[in-house]
Parts: structure tokens; C-alpha cells; sequence
């Protein structure tokens, strides 16, 4: 199923459920009704049909990756604790929760916990300009707030994954989302090769 043999079954899980998602993004977009066509947007976004499924598939893709991160999290919890009672539950209970609030407490949580640090992944710039865009979808519907359009350089970050800003909106391609499937593939395995390591 994989590239590369992965050594757990939630890191099996989520490349496969990646590709399901990039195979039905495909045929989403075929299926996108043709006849005039119409670029209207309002201030909740764009009214494009093939636009609003891109925008979902790019954030469900991010959140993927996101969770298998947090997964993977409390699988080698679980791994390294000797015994599971009630106490040793509430505190894998209290880490996940405090692990899983931010990207950057889930690298901290990894990195004092099991010894990976997150931002040593080899595309880590290109998977935080692929957080970027998730957050800029799912909080501004694919639209860029004034601070973010105070960062000069947001442009470039998000043309290495193939997204282009337009008229304030992140403008994702289908280029864009065949980029990010790899990405998070390639990060899960990369993950799941330094918690087997």
C-alpha cells in the first residue's frame, strides 16, 4: 500500500486514508457541474463549487497528518508505560490534551516525551506553509487576514506547495493537493520511521 514498509497500522491507516481522500478530490471535481461559469465570492469566501471542494480537501489532508500526529502521540505513550491503571490513564488523558492544542505543543510534547523533534522533518517548511493554508481556510474560509498579509514573504512560503494568493484568497490547485498528498505522506512516514528507530 505504501512506498516505503511502515511499521504500525495508524500509520498505514492514514496514507491510505490520504490517497482515498486525493482519489476522491479527483473525482469531485469531475463531477463539478458545468455551465456558466461563475467566480463570485462574498465576504464568507468563494462561491466556487470546485473551489470550496479544494479548500476542504486541502484542510481534511492537513488534518491527517494532525492527527495521526496525536495518535502516534499516545501509541508510544502506551508502548512506554509498564502498567495501564485509572492514574496512568488520566495522565496519558492529561498529555494528549495539552499535546494537542498547537503544532508547536505537539513538536514540544514529542521532542521531551519520546525524543522527535518535529521540525527536523526534511520538508518542514513546505508542511508549515501546508499548515498555513489549513488555517487560513478553516478560520478565513480561504481568505488572508490583514496580519497575515503583514508577513512579506507569505507568498513564496506558500508557493512551495503550489498555492497562490489572488485578491487576498489562497487560490489551491489540483497541482496543490497532489503536492500536499506526498507531503503528509512522506511525513507520516518519516514520523513513523523515527518513533520505530
Amino acid at each position: 500500500m505504501t512506498d516505503r514498509h511502515v511499521q504500525r497500522g495508524s500509520t498505514e491507516a492514514a496514507i491510505r486514508l490520504i490517497r482515498l481522500t486525493s482519489a476522491d478530490i479527483q473525482s469531485a471535481i469531475v463531477r463539478v457541474p458545468v455551465g456558466r461559469i461563475v467566480r463570485a465570492t462574498s465576504v464568507f469566501g468563494s462561491e466556487d463549487l470546485a473551489d470550496a471542494l479544494k479548500q476542504a480537501h486541502y484542510l481534511r489532508l492537513v488534518s491527517i497528518a494532525e492527527i495521526y500526529t496525536d495518535v502516534l502521540m499516545s501509541e508510544l505513550l502506551g508502548e512506554r508505560l509498564p502498567t495501564y491503571d485509572e492514574l496512568i490513564a488520566k495522565l496519558m488523558a492529561t498529555a494528549e490534551l495539552a499535546s494537542s492544542s498547537s503544532w508547536p505543543r505537539r513538536s514540544e510534547f514529542f521532542n521531551r516525551l519520546h525524543g522527535i523533534k518535529l521540525d527536523e522533518f526534511d520538508r518542514n517548511t513546505e508542511l508549515n506553509a501546508a499548515k498555513r493554508v489549513r488555517n487560513i481556510v478553516a478560520h478565513g474560509l480561504g481568505r488572508i487576514t490583514n496580519k497575515e498579509m503583514e508577513n512579506s514573504r507569505l507568498g513564496s512560503q506558500l508557493s512551495l506547495i503550489g498555492v497562490r494568493i489572488q485578491d487576498r484568497r489562497v487560490i489551491i490547485s489540483e497541482q496543490s493537493l497532489v503536492i500536499l498528498s506526498k507531503l503528509t505522506i512522506d511525513y507520516i512516514t518519516w514520523l513513523d520511521e523515527e518513533a520505530g528507530a
